[in-house]
């Protein structure tokens, strides 16, 4: 394995079908999909802009096309997924709990310095824990605020900031979600066969974790690896280090990479399929801008050649393209992005601007295919027209409005 060399091309498609995307639905989806498809995954980063369906709910949408969101807030519910920092605030399944208990020991930790927040509020901590444990699951919105002084964190209310700090050091966990608000309940009585649960040591919690994302990833570069559950980046090289000499990940020759990247022998079989032409990406969709394919800007940057930002958090008149700009992956690469808005009260879907990336030639297939994308997006939101806003390729623009009538 170690003279192996494989393409671009087909680096790209490793990782594109590695993570569940390249594979059009021909099913409809189940609530039974939605579980598998996390865990391929590892992670489901949340998301409060709702401009279209909020991240989460819209990369598994990219994954199974239609399907009912409330499934996923059931899973959340019924204790098969759990809530925590991974990659921001993700949504993971509930047996990886014990891989990240050591950063909740991490915040316990830094929570004990006399100087921290927790340390210097522990009379209010302790009022707003007793209250969880005497009214059960909780929202931020069920306390009256004891003083008018922001919390720690965004301006909070106090009670907010003792929340999330419990939450951080794992005494509370998220119950639920009620219109997006977190509902707060005692870890123990929430979760009480993880509690005492033996957990790894944190050495072995990021071995393995850094394990997973390499296999996760399908092809990566060693940089690459730590950004995916935000792990401490020279620990996660060392780490990766070991494994290799250890033969548990092994390298490998990309063309126009400058160094190794890496591959988890789980997913040879996988690479010789794409090497062999009997698998391939396909099809064209629409994915978040926190989709696991694109968060990391270094990673979609190094492999996909495409340089992404979020704008939404850009003043407007500095924006390059747009508000809410979804990335548009055509089977192996990117063919543009999306500026793309769901007006609920209107029922329209709009497509305020589309934008092609500067070596994309236009074909039938993807005409079609971007069309489809759009239209089932469209569908799913239970909205009955698209409208095109700007869209400076002529061609694109009459292709679209032919195919979306």
């Amino acid at each position: 394995m170690h003279g192996i060399e494989i393409s671009t091309q087909q680096a790209r498609s490793l990782q594109i079908l590695s993570l569940g995307l390249g594979q059009p639905c021909t099913i409809p989806a189940q609530k039974q999909d939605i579980l598998p498809t996390i865990r391929r995954m590892g992670v489901l980063q949340l998301d409060t802009i709702h401009i279209v369906a909020r991240s989460h709910y819209f990369v598994l949408w990219s994954r199974l096309g239609a399907y009912q969101p409330e499934w996923l807030d059931e899973l959340l519910a019924e204790k098969e997924l759990y809530e925590y920092w991974a990659h921001a605030a993700c949504l993971l399944p509930i047996e990886d709990y014990p891989f990240l208990k050591w950063r909740m020991k991490e915040a316990a930790v830094k929570n004990k310095d006399p100087k921290s927040w927790f340390s210097r509020n522990s009379t209010l901590i302790d009022s707003v824990r007793y209250q969880v444990q005497e009214r059960g699951p909780v929202r931020s919105a069920d306390f009256i605020p004891e003083s008018q002084e922001p919390g720690a964190w965004w301006n909070w209310k106090v009670e907010k900031t003792a929340l999330e700090v419990l939450y951080d050091q794992g005494e509370l966990m998220i119950a639920r979600r009620d219109k997006f608000q977190r509902v707060y309940e005692l870890a123990s009585r929430l979760h009480p066969n993880l509690i005492n649960i033996i957990e790894p040591n944190t050495e072995t919690a990021l071995t393995s974790l850094i394990e997973r994302t390499v296999k996760i990833l399908g092809i990566c570069q060693p940089r690459w690896v730590a950004d995916y559950y935000r792990l401490p980046k020279k620990e996660t090289l060392a780490i990766l280090d070991q494994l290799i000499r250890k033969g548990i990940v092994l390298p490998v020759t990309v063309e126009n990479w400058s160094s190794p990247g890496i591959i988890h022998p789980d997913n040879l079989h996988l690479l010789h399929q794409i090497q062999h032409g009997s698998t391939q990406p396909a099809g064209t969709s629409l994915l978040s801008p926190f989709d696991p394919l694109v968060w990391d800007r270094t990673r979609l940057q190094g492999l996909f050649g495409m340089d992404f930002k979020v704008e939404c958090y850009t003043m407007s008149e500095k924006r390059k393209y747009g508000y809410w700009l979804l990335p548009v992956l055509h089977e192996d690469h990117f063919a543009g992005r999306v500026d793309i808005k769901a007006n609920r009260q209107r029922k329209v879907l709009e497509m305020r601007g589309i934008f092609l990336e500067p070596d994309m030639k236009l074909s039938t297939t993807f005409m079609d295919g971007l069309a489809g994308a759009i239209r089932n997006c469209s569908i799913w939101h239970q909205l009955e027209t698209v409208e095109i806003g700007s869209c400076e390729n002529i061609d694109l623009r009459e292709g679209l409005e032919v195919r979306l009538k």
